[in-house]
């Protein structure tokens, strides 16, 4: 069964708003050389630093999962994971900065507990976060294991929508799982 996930939620995440704020404090410090460096700043550099942070968020921002599948007691999620080994001279480059992330297909086992957060309502069904712990492995488009990928502890997905309809399938798939569910909203 596949579960849909709102990534607008991603913003309310505290790494968002930590990266968030790094880029307005760089963005700050960029004005603040510019206003005592140059007498006239440019209309370009006013509007451009702003519009650069914007398209830089929604790309990260459209990096994180839309979806994930529960089929036959897995979970397969579509994410970016940091490579481990140094990057080569094959690898993806933008200007001189190499791409230290890899699309890879995240596939969960023997979940062994689960935590969810509750967030509120949309459209009338509760959304939530979820974060999963249990056996990770890391696999390409075709099935291929992959090994030179950084293997996180937990997945966290944040802004799953349908939220019961979810847990009561992870339930069914992993009876054993311990659950913990924090924010229970009254029924």
């Amino acid at each position: 069964m596949t579960f849909k996930i709102n990534r607008l939620y991603y913003l309310f995440t505290g790494t968002f708003l930590k990266i968030l704020l790094c880029e307005l404090l760089f963005a700050l410090i960029l004005f603040l050389i510019a206003w005592f460096t140059v007498y006239e700043i440019p209309v370009a550099l006013i509007v451009g630093i702003p519009c650069l942070l914007v398209i830089g968020n929604l790309f990260y921002l459209l990096s994180f999962p839309s979806k994930f599948t529960v089929k036959s007691g897995d979970i397969r999620i579509h994410l970016w994971l940091e490579k481990l080994t140094a990057p080569k001279w094959g690898d993806l480059r933008i200007g001189r900065v190499r791409v230290r992330h890899r699309p890879v297909y995240v596939t969960m086992h023997h979940i062994a507990q689960m935590e969810v957060i509750r967030l509120g309502y949309a459209n009338a069904r509760p959304i939530g976060t979820l974060r999963l712990f249990g056996k990770v492995y890391a696999q390409d488009h075709f099935g291929t294991p992959i090994l030179d990928i950084f293997i996180p502890r937990h997945i966290e997905l944040h802004g799953v929508q349908d939220l019961d309809a979810v847990i009561k399938e992870l339930r069914s798939a992993y009876p054993r799982a311990e659950v913990t569910d924090t924010n229970r909203r009254r029924k």
